[in-house]
């Protein structure tokens, strides 16, 4: 299924709920030394453990220039921690100068769609909390 059909057939819960497996399972298989209170250490103030957790459990999202950091520092891309290792790969056996081109358009698109889809989620939380207030 296509990102951008991915996206649009999940609710806000169940891209939360995917987001937060993919902060886990990029954290523990891409940094397995690094431990929940050694992710909060990265930032400036550093965050709290309890922070990361509810990243990882669905409660809270990151902030964009958080999962930047968190991409960084697992060694994988910001499409991986939105949409999953498995959504990302894609054939990289394309062959030709136009084959590679494209795959850099494509690539362009899903990191342009994640950060839109990031800051839609930010949002969406955001109003839910006033709402809840």
């Amino acid at each position: 299924m296509a990102k951008r059909q991915l996206a649009a057939t999940m609710t806000k819960d169940e891209l939360k709920a995917r987001i937060a497996k993919n902060l886990k399972t990029a954290r523990t298989q891409h940094a397995p030394d690094m431990t929940q209170a050694k992710v909060a250490e990265l930032f400036n103030p550093p965050l709290t453990r309890a922070a990361i957790q509810q990243w990882e459990v669905g409660d809270t999202l990151p902030d964009l220039d958080r999962v930047a950091v968190l991409s960084k520092a697992f060694g994988v891309t910001i499409d991986s921690l939105v949409f999953g290792e498995d959504e990302v790969k894609g054939d990289l056996t394309l062959e030709g100068r136009k084959a590679g081109r494209l795959w850099e358009t494509l690539q362009e698109k899903h990191r342009v769609l994640s950060i839109q889809m990031m800051r839609a989620l930010q949002e969406a939380d955001k109003a839910d909390k006033s709402n809840r207030r």
